[in-house]
């Protein structure tokens, strides 16, 4: 169960068909995209069926596992990106910059394939991110509104701060 441990990376296969990550590269760094290179030799640990997920452990231990990332995801925040040598040059193929995170919560895309990432205060490890959202795990707040509660699964209260004028948008 990869969900056990502290720092993990999923990735989801959207497609209709089964993708082999061998060959491709996972790094900390938009400045060192081959830091780990997703091994070939074993692709019943590196083929992702379609529409499932695949997890990687972030424990900075070398080939523990096949699925065991030679660095550790920085908590404070960071980068990741997912990404393939051409022509000596590294193209990366999905990149994401990751915030300050608490333990016990998730970095994730909305929806599977969703371009809108969103912190989770529930990690759903090989299912859809389908939980509550959580920015902070406190109210957010500027100088002219709070909402509150945060996270929140069904509502959300807007209180307007001071008597400046303030508008909600909902899209």
């Amino acid at each position: 169960d990869m969900s056990r441990y502290e720092d993990w990376i999923e990735i989801f296969n959207a497609n209709s068909f089964e993708v082999d990550l061998g060959g491709l590269f996972l790094s900390e760094s938009l400045d060192d995209l081959d830091s780990w290179h997703i091994p070939t030799s074993y692709p019943d640990s590196t083929t992702i069926k379609p529409n499932s997920y695949l997890m990687f452990r972030a424990d900075g231990l070398r080939r523990a596992s096949v699925n065991s990332v030679g660095f550790m995801l920085n908590g404070t925040g960071g980068s990741l990106a997912l990404s393939y040598p051409n022509n000596g040059a590294m193209i990366i193929l999905d990149s994401v910059s990751f915030p300050n995170m608490r333990n016990g919560f998730s970095y994730g895309r909305i929806e599977d394939a969703d371009p809108s990432w969103k912190i989770f205060n529930a990690p759903t490890p090989d299912t859809s991110n389908t939980t509550s959202l959580s920015i902070l795990g406190h109210p957010l707040s500027s100088s002219t509104f709070t909402i509150f509660p945060n996270p929140s699964e069904e509502y959300i209260f807007i209180m307007q701060n001071g008597s400046s004028e303030a508008s909600v948008k909902y899209e």
